[in-house]
């Protein structure tokens, strides 16, 4: 037995090599012809799998020799892709600058340039204004009167509607007008400073709209009314609001709420007017002066292009914006190469990047977590953190133990803990040399163990 001597029995094992085995490992089947075809297919196994993993640390090696030669160019040229994107920025900013001096020195001049333009859209707008307010009153009077005069006794449901949502709008003016109010205490100094032709023309669009808004809203309710009520009743408040009703609805465009034919006035550029062709001197007037004066003294100093059609060439402003524009984006796309090649770069792969073949490879099952961290020092334990969190419990995350083999497979999955995986995989790339020490040892006669991964021991007691 294994406590007689010193444990260990000389096998002559004739016609073969002899060696001393632990008397503890007698009888074991260790010997037999079984255990001898096992070890050999597991020697088979790690031969294949160690000449796979050479493959594997070639290519890690050699990608990473491209990676670092990809990213010593890019270093290379991003300083002067840096450069050309600030000196963009400084031509950018210089424009914007001139134009910007441009613009304050003939402030005065081209506000009475812009007043001339205006007024006659203005006038437009302000016709535009009184017509709305006149049929805005005109329907207002219309279901005061309703209001007032129709016939009670009749509880006609229609007009009660009809005469409810009008309240219901007064209710919502009452409190537009209030709001209006305690806005006007707040703004005095804004209503004493002088408006620009700009800021008169948007208010008259706005009041001109607000009053569009309120009489379609009074056109709807009398609309309901009519197709609603019952005519048996003979009503003369009724009837007299739906003969106003009658009369204005051909003027009306109910669907856009806006009256009949009348388009939207559109608030043209300040340069040139959206005039298609440039109109002669005795053409504009007073205009006509201010705009030449203001051209020409706009040309001296290299800003004539803003009084230029839009079938000339472009800007200094806008060619400075598209150079920018450009010089940046090569630096954006410059700075993101560079990063993603220094992280992959940085990425551990293993002593000798074997790993690196298995980037984006996929062993499939349900992809749950992110690549953390490795777990010791021997490159065969992977940790992935950061998955899906459990129902009422912790994110998901898997621990990869990895075995030798000649290819990349998931042997086993289990869960230890809650939301905790275990996956045993094999793969190539730890079929590590075994040493020729351990290869020697194995032929001679001292006692020493040797085995291949995987290979079962018999140390028994």
């Amino acid at each position: 037995t294994s406590a007689c001597g010193t444990g260990y029995f000389y096998c002559s094992n004739i016609g073969h090599t002899p060696a001393y085995i632990k008397t503890s490992r007698l009888n074991d089947g260790q010997v037999g012809a079984a255990s001898r075809k096992e070890r050999e297919m597991l020697e088979k196994t790690h031969k294949e799998g160690n000449r796979i993993r050479k493959e594997y640390v070639v290519y890690g090696q050699s990608s990473k020799k491209r990676l670092q030669e990809q990213l010593d160019k890019l270093l290379a040229v991003s300083s002067s892709v840096n450069q050309a994107a600030a000196d963009s920025k400084a031509t950018l900013d210089a424009a914007n600058a001139k134009l910007k001096e441009y613009l304050e020195s003939t402030k005065l001049e081209r506000e009475a340039a812009r007043e001339l333009q205006l007024a006659p859209l203005i006038e437009q707008q302000r016709q535009r204004l009184e017509h709305a307010i006149k049929v805005k009153t005109l329907f207002r009077t219309t279901l005061d009167g309703l209001k007032e005069n129709h016939n009670k006794n009749f509880h006609d449901m229609a007009v009660k509607s009809t005469i409810s949502g009008y309240d219901e709008y007064l209710e919502e003016l009452k409190k537009q007008e209030e709001d209006e109010k305690n806005n006007d205490k707040d703004s005095q100094e804004e209503k004493e400073r002088v408006r620009s032709a700009l800021e008169r023309m948007h208010a008259a669009q706005d009041a001109t709209y607000d009053a569009k808004k309120d009489i379609g809203l009074m056109f709807q309710l009398l609309k309901e009314m009519k197709e609603k009520y019952n005519t048996e009743y003979n009503d003369e408040a009724v009837l007299k609001a739906i003969q106003v009703l009658d009369e204005f609805a051909p003027t009306w465009e109910d669907s856009s709420n806006d009256f009949v034919g009348e388009e939207f006035i559109d608030i043209p550029d300040e340069d040139t007017g959206e005039k298609k062709e440039e109109a002669k001197p005795e053409d504009k007037g007073a205009f006509g002066e201010i705009y030449s004066r203001i051209q020409k003294g706009a040309s001296k100093i290299g800003l004539g292009f803003l009084f230029q059609g839009s079938k000339v060439n472009k800007s200094e402003v806008e060619i400075a914006q598209e150079a920018y524009n450009k010089a940046s984006e090569e630096e954006r796309k410059s700075q993101e190469e560079i990063q993603k090649l220094e992280k992959k770069i940085k990425t551990d792969y293993g002593p000798d990047e074997a790993f690196a073949k298995l980037v984006d490879l996929c062993i499939e099952f349900k992809e749950i977590d992110t690549f953390s961290s490795w777990v010791g020092d021997n490159y065969d334990t992977q940790l992935y953190t950061g998955g899906a969190r459990c129902w009422n419990g912790p994110e998901r995350s898997v621990k990869v133990m990895m075995t030798c083999g000649t290819e990349n497979k998931i042997l086993a999955v289990s869960e230890p803990s809650k939301c905790e995986y275990l996956y045993k995989m094999e793969t190539p790339a730890v079929c590590h040399d075994l040493s020729d020490d351990a290869k020697n040892d194995s032929n001679s006669n001292n006692p020493q163990e040797v085995g291949y991964p995987g290979e079962k021991k018999h140390d028994e007691l």
